[in-house]
């Protein structure tokens, strides 16, 4: 099947490439094309990752954000506020040399530790 490029903005469709011989199937060849500069979607790649690593993965860490089991209402994006504002007053608190998995959980356990952090 021949297909047209197709171009929009910064992607191309190139063509449909068969999954295997004499496969219905087709995939289709993307081909990346008028990023601003050479490495336009490294950059992009890396700062999706970035973003990822700093903020989602330390949620997942220390509050087990993805084992999160709220359904009801709007209870989700709530925490997910909550949570952020959790995890920002933790990072600004210094005095305990631990992860903020640590820092959540003596928090809890010490009300002077919270104070601390509340008050940072």
């Amino acid at each position: 099947m021949m297909m047209m490029p197709i171009r929009t903005g910064s992607i191309s469709v190139d063509s449909l490439v068969p999954l295997a011989p004499c496969s219905p199937i087709s995939v289709v060849r993307l081909r990346f094309a008028a990023w601003p500069d050479g490495g336009g979607i490294f950059n992009a790649v890396r700062s999706h990752w970035s973003i990822e690593n700093g903020l989602h993965w330390v949620l997942d860490l220390a509050f087990e954000e993805d084992r999160s089991r709220m359904r009801k209402d709007h209870s989700q994006q709530n925490f997910v506020v909550l949570r952020h504002m959790a995890l920002n007053l933790l990072k600004q608190e210094h005095t305990a040399k631990c992860g903020i998995k640590a820092r959540r959980l003596k928090a809890g356990w010490s009300e002077d530790y919270l104070r601390k952090v509340l008050a940072a």
